[in-house]
């Protein structure tokens, strides 16, 4: 034992800081299993372990907000902030758990701060389309939502199904169904279900039946499936177009 500690002083190895990289590893890989609380438990250690690792203080922030736990989320994210005050990601976070919060002004000015450290950032665009949404600035929202369409990433659907609810919700219909079909050619799921809510306002009955079980049969167990079963139920009952076998 003894020869093993003289080898760690001679090589200069901190074995907590060593021991803190193995634990947060170890959280971050529970996380991605869905294994919440010994994600917890291992960060917390980190923590114990290395009070200035900023990334488990990113991870557990974040956690404790999918968790249903803002106090503690918003804690962890502060302290994120202060220990790296230069990086985008924690103001994105503390954002993000605004908005799931309701502080929806804060929320923006949080993105924006965001923004502030990284403009180029498609994530940060969609937060504040979602803020100046939420803030009833709909023009303010269509230019982020529509930044990160142009940028044809991985949030481009989203940003599209956001987007086009806004529209619908304004009478835009037309151009709604615009940005919603190459989302729903991609067989993006909530890009589906808004076409069908476009066609029902339409009166097209039979496109929106269409729609309704494209999305049936990409999300039978979904969060709108209910709601298509019962559109498509009603189709049916009022002779308004018959459907085939629902999923």
């Amino acid at each position: 034992m003894v020869f093993a500690l003289l080898i760690v002083a001679l090589l200069g190895i901190d074995l907590d800081s060593e021991s803190a990289r193995l634990h947060l590893e170890t959280g971050l890989a529970y996380i991605q299993q869905g294994l919440l609380e010994k994600a917890v438990d291992e960060l917390k250690t980190t923590l114990e372990l290395d009070p200035d690792c900023h990334e488990a203080y990113l991870a557990l922030g974040r956690l404790r907000a999918r968790m249903g736990d803002p106090g503690a989320a918003e804690e962890n994210l502060q302290r994120f902030m202060e220990v790296r005050p230069e990086d985008w990601r924690g103001p994105l976070a503390l954002a993000r758990l605004c908005l799931e919060t309701g502080s929806i002004t804060e929320a923006r000015d949080l993105a924006l701060r965001a923004h502030a450290l990284n403009p180029a950032e498609p994530e940060i665009w969609m937060e504040l389309g979602q803020a100046a949404a939420l803030c009833g600035d709909t023009a303010s929202a269509l230019d982020w939502l529509g930044r990160v369409m142009e940028e044809e990433g991985p949030l481009e659907n989203a940003a599209r199904v956001r987007a086009a609810a806004l529209l619908r919700a304004g009478g835009r219909l037309s151009q709604a169904r615009t940005l919603l079909l190459p989302a729903a050619e991609d067989e993006y799921a909530a890009a589906v279900w808004g076409l069908a809510r476009v066609y029902i306002i339409w009166e097209d009955y039979m496109r929106a039946s269409d729609a309704l079980r494209s999305y049936l049969r990409m999300e039978p167990a979904g969060r709108w499936s209910d709601s298509a079963r019962m559109e498509l139920e009603r189709f049916s009952e009022e002779g308004l177009y018959i459907p085939g076998n629902m999923p």
